[in-house]
């Protein structure tokens, strides 16, 4: 399966359940998605569609940087992530009927990237994915915004994936790159490049499969040193 990367427009996520000719369920991006959202969810629907599939996996990727604070002041990315939540626990439902199921899993990045939820049964164990979601809004205290560690770390997520197996990332985030934190090896051009040039990590992940679909956590009211400037918007994008 190849990678579909858009940014969707707005802050929050939502989706919807449709249902197939043969009355197979499917994911349809909402009218607040870009066409290339559109189009990322489209490639992701006719993967769980197909007969070859036994398993969706969606791994929650939040952002967790200080700017968060300012960018996302009133927690929307929880409200996105129990509409995601919600509207897979739904689609499980749906497929179980045809022998298929849905795990979800949570990380946040900053300075760098960290595990929060391993790969869960979105319905057996919803109290667990409850806490994660609930839990987002305290994680606003990270120094800068590593977007390699971000898809490295998303890349070995998925890295035991059995065959069958469809494979997304929901990633929140509110667009700024930012490496100028202690420990930091990479200037901001650097992984730039790193993420977007032909062989990088970007098409490491790619090549693992992985449906990406980037939620921005914008506020136009944010000072302008902790906005995503309209080039950081473009590159991730371009990216994810």
């Amino acid at each position: 399966m190849n990678r579909r990367a858009a940014v969707a427009g707005g802050g929050s996520l939502l989706l919807v359940i449709t249902s197939l000719s043969a009355g197979s369920p499917a994911l349809a991006a909402s009218s607040d998605l870009s066409p290339t959202g559109e189009a990322a969810f489209s490639h992701l629907s006719s993967c769980i569609s197909s007969d070859d599939t036994n398993t969706v996996r969606v791994q929650f990727l939040v952002d967790e940087s200080l700017s968060l604070r300012t960018n996302d002041p009133d927690d929307s990315r929880v409200q996105a992530l129990n509409s995601a939540v919600r509207t897979l626990a739904d689609l499980d439902r749906q497929l179980e009927k045809v022998g298929k199921s849905v795990e979800v899993s949570g990380a946040t990045f900053a300075e760098g990237y960290r595990d929060r939820l391993g790969w869960s049964d979105v319905t057996k164990d919803r109290a667990s994915i409850d806490a994660f979601v609930q839990a987002t809004a305290g994680y606003d205290q990270g120094q800068g915004t590593n977007y390699l560690a971000a898809v490295q770390g998303t890349r070995q997520a998925f890295g035991d994936t059995p065959a069958g197996t469809c494979r997304a990332v929901f990633w929140f985030t509110d667009g700024k790159l930012d490496m100028d934190f202690r420990g930091a090896d990479r200037s901001n051009e650097a992984v730039w490049d790193d993420l977007s040039s032909r062989g990088g990590m970007a098409d490491a992940l790619r090549r693992a499969g992985v449906t990406v679909i980037a939620l921005p956590l914008f506020s136009e009211a944010a000072p302008d040193n902790l906005k995503a400037a309209p080039l950081d918007r473009a590159k991730l994008q371009a990216i994810a």
